[in-house]
This record gives structure tokens, C-alpha cells and sequence, in this order.
């Protein structure tokens, strides 16, 4: 193997770090190839399947692997979504940089072989909301996290099939139930981005007239109250303490 170095993004920093020493890892849409370079690289991990579903960053992922000493240690695969693996074959799976949308979508066509897994680490890059709702009712979360990188911030969760994580405040889908339950320390600073990001997309909304754009501002209106209604909450809760 040829001697590399490279530093992980913040964002797969924490990526990496959730994941637990010694496993077997899929890394779904590996993109660049970083992360499992990583794992092998570092001793984390003895065995990674990367996937790629297209030709183009096929190549290149296998020629940046080539390069790196690392073609007969990752194992790169091309198909769509967890179509390249079978049940049982890696213990955790990792997909990052989707939509949460497309995340869920890719868990649910390929049910029988994410749930098999021990769990799986999830980085949505948008919509980290409405993969917790679509998970919630099969899916417990293990654990969360939430980085910023570059302006942006980015929320990582990990899950396992079995069970559920009851949410009693719909506001929870969007900050993240354990990020909030544990009082994480970027927890805050996660809710007014988020809040932030809610009263620019009014901003552009207030000029409009039409009925979709009054629906999506009754939508944001609603939930940029409750986000500032769990700000209260946590606000009182440090006062307590």
C-alpha cells in the first residue's frame, strides 16, 4: 500500500467516528472514496464494500483507490442503492450526502438488507426531518450528531432496526430527538440556523401571492414557532438548573 496522507472533512470526521471499531462497513454512493480509504487506511475497519451507482464516479473512485494501493482491500461495487449487497454481509452501513428523502427511499427498497445491519449512519444533507419521520415508526435512534463545516451544519444519525423512538414534539423530527434530550452542545446554535434558514425562505414568500406560496408560509410560519417555542423550553431548563 502507498504511503497517503489526507484529512476527512469535518462532516466525515464525525461520520467516521460514529462508526464502531473492528466492523465491516458499506459505504452507499462512497463518491469520492475518502471515507473508506479511511477506514482501511487507519486500521478502523478490516473490510469495506464501497457502492457507486453510475459509471462516471465509478471510475473514478476505482482509479483515486488504484492510486492509494487500495483496489484489493475496498471492494467497489456498481448498483443502486443496497442492490450491491446481500443480508448480512456488512455489519453497519453508511450513507451520507443524500436528501433525506432519497435516504429513506434507498432503506426501504432495500428493507432485508438494512435490516440486517447493525445499524446504519445516516448523514442527510436536507430533508434530516423527514427521514426521522419516515424511520421513526421501525427505526430507534442510537445516537446523533450535528457539525459545522464551512458555514453549513450537518446532522448525522445513527439507527437500528427494531423498535422506535417516540417523539412528543414534532419539532424533535427537525432538531433531532437525542441531540435535544442530551442538551448537545451545538444544540442552540443548530435550532437558530435552522430558524434562520426558515425566515429567509418567508422572506421570499411574503413576495409572492399565489395560494401555494401563502400554503408554504402558513407551513414555515408553524414551524418556526415551534422551533422558537423549544428554544424557550431549553432557556428555562438552564434557569432551573
Amino acid at each position: 500500500m502507498k504511503s497517503w496522507s489526507f484529512e476527512l472533512s469535518p462532516r466525515l470526521r464525525k461520520v467516521a467516528e460514529a462508526i464502531p471499531d473492528g466492523v465491516t462497513v458499506a459505504d452507499i454512493g462512497t463518491g469520492h472514496g475518502l471515507l473508506p480509504a479511511y477506514l482501511i487506511m487507519s486500521g478502523k475497519c478490516p473490510s469495506v464494500v464501497a457502492t457507486e451507482r453510475t459509471e462516471g464516479p465509478y471510475n473514478a473512485t476505482r482509479e483515486f483507490l488504484e492510486v492509494l494501493g487500495l483496489a484489493g482491500k475496498v471492494d467497489l461495487r456498481m448498483g443502486d442503492g443496497l442492490e450491491p449487497l446481500a443480508p448480512g454481509e456488512s455489519d453497519v452501513a453508511v450513507i451520507a450526502g443524500m436528501g433525506g428523502r432519497m435516504i429513506a427511499d434507498i432503506l426501504f427498497r432495500g428493507q432485508e438488507v438494512a435490516r440486517a445491519m447493525k445499524c446504519l449512519i445516516l448523514q442527510p444533507s436536507i430533508q434530516g426531518e423527514v427521514l426521522r419521520i419516515r424511520l421513526c415508526p421501525s427505526y430507534r435512534i442510537l445516537a446523533e450528531e450535528v457539525v459545522e463545516e464551512r458555514g453549513r451544519f450537518y446532522e448525522i444519525i445513527v439507527v437500528a432496526y427494531g423498535g422506535f423512538t417516540p417523539v412528543d414534539n414534532e419539532a424533535l423530527y427537525e432538531v433531532g430527538p437525542v441531540l435535544y434530550s442530551k442538551r448537545h452542545p451545538m444544540l442552540t446554535r443548530w435550532i437558530h440556523h435552522k430558524m434562520q434558514g426558515y425566515r429567509r425562505i418567508l422572506a421570499r414568500l411574503d413576495r409572492q401571492s399565489s395560494e401555494r406560496a401563502k400554503e408554504r408560509h402558513r407551513e414555515l410560519t408553524m414551524r418556526l414557532n415551534r422551533l422558537h417555542a423549544l428554544l424557550v423550553s431549553i432557556s428555562q431548563t438552564e434557569e432551573v438548573k
